[in-house]
């Protein structure tokens, strides 16, 4: 196919959509086409991590886009806070549309690539323009009609797939990225694929294991949990990132936790090398640790239903334990028994990049007809 002209949406929060973003970014270099821009969503309490400003190698353009609130711990998502939070900002948010509006007409894509963000979503679903979209989110698998949402929890899996059709309204095509082969729905307009890996991911063996515990906390409110236990186990070398900058100048405890603010390359070199993850329940530092075959203990935040359902699924594959605190006591006494083979997993990932190329060529092709 000759070469195409993209432009991306990606969610802001965390570091799951946008390192899947990385690695579409280079997948797309690598076939020739080109990546005009891209629409990054922001909100007050979140900030933009450096790796990402410098590997994109795109205009990066900051939309004003809705926000989880947590408690004032920053420990559980609040429903009404969050609520208020983002009426309150409406304003900005439908300038937000308007933003997304005009990148369209400047840069006049033949494809907008939408990593689940809900302003650039609404706005497909209000204008109907003439471009095509593809979403792509692990969150599209709660649509699969073989998903099975927890019975006490019918309700937020509703809310979740009314949020899945504002990120994604017909005719997008979904791209569900999921831990194992499952059949596709094309009623549904999901496609399952691969979870999309970076290529430093890809190409990097699995050092020599060493002796040390990888953190990953997508909300500080848990690092002081992390503190509390370190520093009764001063014997346990852990290295703990977090995405606050406040917080990496607070005194550790002890010597034996670093603290460290989000470093991909940082990140990455200790998750080839250590004896487990502890995070909580991002599906993408959870796709990097099963590639690397470490076991992983997941702390889903409270009241946050993909991180629930990611963590049953960690289980369900054999890759790890779920709980509701930081229980590393458990951790530790699961670690020698961990038995996860990566293989089928690592054979499945490799897929990915044409699955994804494909999706977007097609994308072309059915627009065109």
């Amino acid at each position: 196919m000759s070469k195409l002209r993209l432009l991306f949406a990606v969610q802001g929060d965390g570091r799951g959509h946008l390192t899947q973003a990385l690695a579409v970014r280079e997948l797309l270099r690598a076939a020739g086409h080109e990546l005009a821009a891209v629409l990054v969503g922001t909100a007050p309490r979140r900030e933009l991590p450096a790796f990402f400003r410098d590997k994109i190698d795109a205009p990066l353009i900051p939309l004003e886009s809705f926000d989880l609130v947590t408690d004032k711990h920053n420990r559980r998502v609040s429903t009404a806070a969050t609520l208020a939070d983002n009426l309150r900002r409406l304003p900005k948010l439908a300038a937000g549309s308007n933003l997304v509006r005009n990148c369209l007409r400047q840069f006049q894509p033949d494809v907008l690539v939408n990593f689940y963000e809900p302003i650039v979503g609404l706005t497909f679903q209000w204008l109907r323009p003439c471009t095509r979209m593809v979403a792509a989110a692990n969150q599209y698998m709660f649509d699969h009609p073989d998903f099975q949402p927890p019975p006490a929890r019918q309700i937020e899996w509703r809310s979740l797939r009314a949020y899945n059709r504002v990120t994604a309204p017909p005719p997008a095509v979904k791209l569900a990225f999921s831990f194992r082969p499952q059949p596709n729905a094309p009623r549904r307009r999901i496609r399952v694929m691969p979870p999309i890996l970076r290529p430093e991911v890809l190409s990097r063996p699995p050092g020599p294991t060493e002796d040390f515990i990888l953190v990953y906390l997508l909300k500080t409110g848990f690092l002081e949990e992390i503190r509390k236990w370190s520093d009764s186990h001063p014997n346990v070398r852990m290295h703990c990132f977090t995405d606050r900058k406040a917080d990496m100048s607070k005194a550790t405890p002890n010597e034996k936790l670093t603290l460290h603010a989000l470093n991909d390359v940082t990140f990455l070199d200790l998750m080839s090398r250590c004896r487990g993850l502890v995070c909580t329940s991002g599906f993408q530092s959870l796709g990097e640790a099963h590639w690397f075959g470490k076991p992983v203990l997941t702390v889903p935040v409270e009241n946050h239903f993909e991180q629930a359902c990611n963590a049953r699924d960690v289980e369900v594959s054999g890759a790890g334990i779920a709980e509701s605190r930081f229980n590393l006591d458990r951790f530790l006494a699961y670690l020698p028994t961990a038995a996860f083979d990566p293989e089928p997993y690592r054979a499945w990932v490799r897929t990915a990049g044409n699955v994804f190329l494909e999706e977007i060529e097609r994308a072309v092709l059915m627009f065109h007809d």
